[in-house]
């Protein structure tokens, strides 16, 4: 198992350290108190990265509703498609981060759930497909005819 897994594993259990603790004896022999100072380090990381991913997912959801004129509770619900190996996989951090992301919004006024992460495993191909259909030399504003 990589180390990236390992430290996956490790940041996201909430056990007494006992399945890290076997599961780096297999490969490095790590005192209890360094496995809880990397558990620390991983834990902060992963709430870091959720908290900024919701807060930026908030700043456009707020720019949005800014620019069509809608208050926070009167928003349409938005599913957000998250593509990418740390959203899905990294066990918990798409749930954290949604669940900042809900917190976010109802302290701006909205309603919980206004905006939901949905994963997208073929965004990056329709996203690349979506461009080229609108695309133009040097263009890339919206075409009618496309709907």
């Amino acid at each position: 198992m990589s180390w990236r897994k390992h430290l996956a594993k490790l940041g996201c259990s909430d056990d007494t350290l006992s399945t890290a603790r076997a599961t780096f004896t297999e490969e490095q022999q790590l005192p209890v108190k360094d496995l809880h100072l990397i558990r620390h380090i991983c834990q902060c990381v992963s709430r870091r990265a959720a908290a900024y991913l919701a807060s930026a997912l908030h700043a456009l959801w707020t720019l949005y509703n800014d620019s069509k004129g809608l208050s926070g509770s009167s928003a349409p619900t938005i599913a957000a498609g998250c593509h990418g190996s740390v959203i899905l996989k990294y066990p918990g951090l798409r749930d954290r981060c949604q669940k900042y992301l809900d917190e976010l919004i109802v302290q701006s006024g909205g309603i919980r759930g206004s905006v939901v992460l949905q994963p997208a495993p073929d965004a990056t191909l329709l996203g690349a497909a979506v461009a080229a259909a609108y695309a133009d030399i040097g263009d890339l504003s919206p075409r009618p005819e496309l709907g």
